[in-house]
């Protein structure tokens, strides 16, 4: 993929690394022990693992003791503020984005359409809303202490690529051509109102 690799450069990322991604400022809310026990757990299993976070400055001082805390602080990077210009095909670099935080009012997830628009597929939370993306881009983790497992296994996954994953990276952009487009829902949302 042309728009991964010039991605991966971009962002000086080596293309032998499993790139896990996330999108905004990763909180307890959004499954940061999770988040990190899976990253160990799959660079434990020999997973050459690097978890991105995008959109932060730095690493905040909670993610740095949790991650310290797990023995995986140098497996963490951040990108720091990223131009808007930028910041559409930056997803692309990512082998498997993850948002884990709980849908609470019936919405969506942007960063996991936005990963999920870039062709690559993102583990979710495998809870009320997320259920309905097809699992082949969006697999789910189940809520609770078997999600890190489940995280990891899908990070060896990525790192063995192939056919499989490749399907997964199309399923995703399918998925995102064929009901998250923003201009499409914008006039399914106007084609609602108008027949109330």
């Amino acid at each position: 993929n042309v728009v991964r690799a010039a991605e991966l450069g971009r962002l000086g990322i080596p293309p032998d690394e499993v790139i896990l991604m996330h999108l905004g400022f990763l909180t307890p809310e959004k499954g940061l022990e999770q988040i990190l026990s899976g990253v160990a757990a799959a660079n434990k299993s020999g997973v050459p693992v690097r978890l991105i976070l995008v959109g932060e400055g730095k690493i905040s001082e909670d993610i740095r003791v949790a991650a310290s805390a797990v023995g995986v602080e140098s497996l963490v990077r951040t990108t720091g503020w990223v131009e808007t210009e930028a910041f559409p095909a930056i997803p692309a670099a990512a082998d498997l984005g993850v948002v884990l935080r709980t849908p609470s009012a019936g919405e969506t997830s942007a960063a996991a359409v936005r990963f999920m628009a870039a062709g690559t597929p993102v583990a979710v939370s495998g809870l009320r809303q997320f259920l309905e993306w097809p699992e082949k881009a969006a697999p789910r983790l189940t809520p609770g202490p078997s999600a890190p497992a489940e995280l990891a296994r899908l990070l060896a996954r990525a790192s063995a690529g192939g056919k499989a994953w490749e399907s997964r990276r199309r399923s995703a952009r399918a998925d995102y051509e064929e009901s998250h487009r923003p201009a499409d829902v914008a006039e399914a949302t106007i084609r609602f109102l108008e027949s109330l």
